[in-house]
């Protein structure tokens, strides 16, 4: 096991004396932890699964569409301005500027929060050439003698936000390091990804590890989330 540096926003983790069983495994270590949009980068050498961003594509086709409505409105009232009286227009002017500063806030916005997003490490790199697992959120690197098992934990809790019991499900690495401690990594995906999802448990296929699939021990009771 290969420990560089750690992140400084380095998530929870949960350590253990002895190895855990099932029991001690049906719980989630980071149920906040997921992650909002996910990429997931495959070739024969490696698997990737990292922050996505957002289409600028559509962003740009969001604000575009009410905005050259606008126009179209403020034209189509100002061809009549024989019809409107020196406040209309004012108004119109205004609406027009309000629009175009407006649209590209909110392009400059999105944009700005790609930056951040893209620039966070990867949820994990799974090198299928050195079989090894690297969490670069938590500083390590993992190879396969030291992985002992993918877990999946699922499992429901109540968002009081808005009184409603919504589903989760946590993947996480259970490691086992030179000294004999056993470490759980929770892996950061979009639980909504099917693919981000699938990678992470493909982990135990391409590294031969066992994979468990546990029911949360006790429903996880939140204000919100």
């Amino acid at each position: 096991m290969h420990s560089p540096a750690q992140a400084p926003d380095m998530p929870p983790v949960q350590h253990f004396d002895v190895e855990p069983d099932d029991s001690a495994l049906a719980t989630w270590v980071s149920p906040e932890n997921d992650m909002l949009r996910a990429k997931v980068y495959e070739s024969p050498a490696q698997l990737v699964v990292k922050p996505a961003r957002v289409p600028m594509w559509f962003v740009t086709a969001c604000v575009a569409v009410p905005t050259v409505s606008l126009f179209y409105f403020v034209g189509h009232r100002m061809a009549r301005s024989d019809q409107l009286s020196q406040s209309d227009l004012v108004f119109l002017s205004l609406a027009i500027v309000m629009a175009i500063l407006g649209s590209g806030s909110v392009v400059g916005i999105i944009a700005f929060l790609n930056r951040c997003t893209v620039s966070k490490p990867a949820s994990f790199v799974l090198d299928k050439t050195h079989q090894t697992l690297e969490l670069p959120r938590f500083g390590v690197t993992l190879t396969r003698s030291h992985i002992l098992a993918i877990v999946e934990v699922r499992g429901s809790y109540k968002d009081g936000s808005c009184n409603t019991t919504l589903g989760h499900r946590e993947l996480s690495v259970l490691a086992k390091d030179a000294d004999n401690r056993f470490t759980r990594y929770p892996l950061k995906v979009d639980r909504q990804h099917p693919g981000a999802v699938r990678a992470a448990r493909e982990i135990a296929t391409h590294l031969q590890v066992p994979l468990k699939v546990l029911k949360l021990a006790c429903p996880l009771l939140a204000t919100g989330k």
